[in-house]
C-alpha cells in the first residue's frame, strides 16, 4: 500500500476533477466537491476537502475512503493515481 505524505489539497482537488467531481461550493476553508457525470454508489455524493497544505494523513484517508465508496474505484488505485499526479 503506497504511503502518502505531504499531499496538498490542490492535488486532491485535481484528482477529484479528473475522476468526475466538480466544485459545488466553498465555505471558509472547506471545499465541497460533488459527483458529476456518474451515479454515486453510496448514499451520498459529496466530498469535503479542507484547504490545508499538507493535508493530515487522517483527513486524506477519510477523503479517499469516501471517494472509493462513491465511485467504486479501489482505494489502492486512488492512492496510486494521487501519487502520479
Amino acid at each position: 500500500m503506497p504511503r502518502l505524505r505531504d499531499v496538498s489539497y490542490r492535488q486532491v482537488i485535481k484528482l477529484l476533477k479528473k475522476i468526475g467531481y466538480v466544485k459545488d461550493r466553498q465555505s471558509s476553508s472547506h471545499i465541497i466537491m460533488k459527483a458529476s457525470g456518474f451515479e454515486s454508489k453510496a448514499n451520498f455524493d459529496e466530498v469535503t476537502v479542507v484547504a490545508d497544505n499538507p493535508l493530515s494523513i487522517g483527513t486524506l484517508s477519510a477523503i479517499l475512503k469516501d471517494v472509493s465508496e462513491q465511485t467504486g474505484i479501489d482505494l489502492e488505485q486512488l492512492k496510486h493515481m494521487l501519487e502520479n499526479m
